[in-house]
């Protein structure tokens, strides 16, 4: 792989100006900081180009600027072929093995390693360029964890040696603790409601039994007029908590090992990386993406909680529509949201559900213009990415992504032509 990536720095080096294609989620915008800083850094002229997916306006788009292409996180699709100019794809997906002389394909999948994400090939390249680059190792953790490829919360395989990176510069540092999502961004009682990672039957998605539940341990859950967050508890407080929550899963006969991860913050700015992916996300599902590329390089908390407010309101007006409409077939969930869901929301909303539903696949449906944009979460063995695929490529789309979270994009007059030949096609 490290042969792909000098080449690929040799034909960046050739050229003076060129375009940057990256994916608008967390960890396309992530790959587009990084890339963007390192060729500052390098004195290449760029220009940076945001998109949801490789369709042919996109490749026409793309054709329009006359210049070599760096496709980060979104670039393994038959259709760039259609480019003459150079091309360098710094991508993680399902690889397409081009065997073209302007494409330079360096994507991990090739070589076997598959716990990388776009940003932390984009982190390798830029690292193999210049090593001041290796400042920008946090933001390839953040798209890592943004994409979902951790192993039981913590960092594996080629991503610890960028965690070793981060932490020689002082720029992250990693603790033992619950394996919780809102040390910093929820209150305590609703980061325990909503903690479906930790799983406590006692108190699991029941706001009034957190609440007795901290009480009993006499932890207080505002400070005044400010609800405390997991980040705010003593020492004291944060054992008397774990201790309890062992002990309710001992009770259940349950393993209470399972309720304890690794979790990742930005030294600087004290941002848990899990937090962090969720905020640029946001940037990116509400289409402010230079905001999300420059608050990856320059993240503050007034600009976190401006998008964090924007996002959390529309987000709530989907989860609340989903809520009253989520059908199963065969073992099988759908949010067939049609335009009630922006389909920019779609993936997250999904997700959201998944983990709060006992359904082993997950499926939601939004309309993007003319077309169906379509998200899965799955939790059984099924290679969905491939099967997905399959079906969108019979009905005239595409797809792709993870065994565990995979996306679609099919015509809008297809929809029950999908579900049927979805159904078909998983046994749950």
């Amino acid at each position: 792989m490290f042969a792909r990536i000098k080449r690929g720095i040799e034909v960046l080096k050739r050229n003076d100006n060129v375009l940057l294609v990256s994916h608008y989620d967390c960890d396309g915008l992530a790959s587009a900081a990084i890339m963007s800083k390192a060729m500052e850094r390098n004195g290449t002229k760029f220009s940076t180009l945001i998109i949801k997916e490789i369709d042919d306006d996109s490749i026409k788009k793309i054709i329009d600027y006359n210049l070599p292409v760096i496709f980060s996180d979104i670039g393994s699709n038959p259709l760039i072929e259609k480019i003459n100019d150079q091309i360098i794809i710094l991508d993680h997906h399902e690889p397409v093995n081009f065997n073209r002389d302007n494409i330079v394909e360096i994507n991990p999948e090739l070589f076997g390693i598959h716990e990388l994400s776009g940003s932390g090939i984009c982190y390798l390249f830029a690292k193999a360029m210049n090593e001041k680059n290796k400042d920008l190792s946090y933001i390839a953790l953040v798209g890592a964890i943004g994409d979902m490829v951790t192993e039981n919360y913590e960092l594996t395989g080629e991503n610890e040696k960028i965690v070793k990176d981060a932490k020689d510069l002082g720029l992250i540092r990693a603790e033992k603790g619950l394996k919780i999502y809102g040390h910093d961004s929820r209150p305590i009682h609703k980061a325990l409601e909503y903690s479906s990672e930790i799983g406590v039957p006692k108190i699991s998605k029941n706001e009034s039994s957190v609440v007795q539940f901290l009480s009993d341990l006499n932890i207080k859950i505002k400070d005044g007029d400010k609800f405390r967050r997991l980040s705010d508890l003593s020492e004291q407080e944060k054992i008397r908590l774990h201790t309890a929550l062992v002990m309710e899963k001992i009770a259940n006969g349950e393993n209470p090992e399972e309720i304890f991860g690794t979790n990742y913050f930005l030294t600087k700015y004290n941002f848990e990386l899990k937090e962090f992916a969720t905020i640029v996300n946001a940037f990116g599902r509400l289409e402010r993406y230079g905001e999300g590329i420059e608050f990856c390089l320059n993240p503050t908390k007034e600009k976190a909680d401006d998008i964090l407010k924007t996002y959390r309101g529309m987000m709530g007006k989907f989860i609340a529509w989903a809520r009253q409409n989520i059908v199963e077939s065969d073992g099988i969930g759908y949010i067939i949201a049609r335009d009630k869901i922006h389909a920019n929301f779609i993936s997250p909303v999904t997700t959201i559900f998944s983990n709060a539903l006992s359904v082993k696949i997950l499926v939601g449906m939004a309309y993007a213009d003319n077309k169906i944009k379509i998200s899965v979460r799955n939790k059984t063995n099924i290679d969905m990415a491939n099967v997905l695929n399959n079906i969108a490529t019979e009905l005239g789309g595409f797809g792709g992504g993870h065994k565990e979270a995979c996306g679609a994009t099919i015509p809008k007059d297809e929809e029950e032509r999908f579900i049927k030949l979805f159904n078909e096609s998983i046994k749950v």
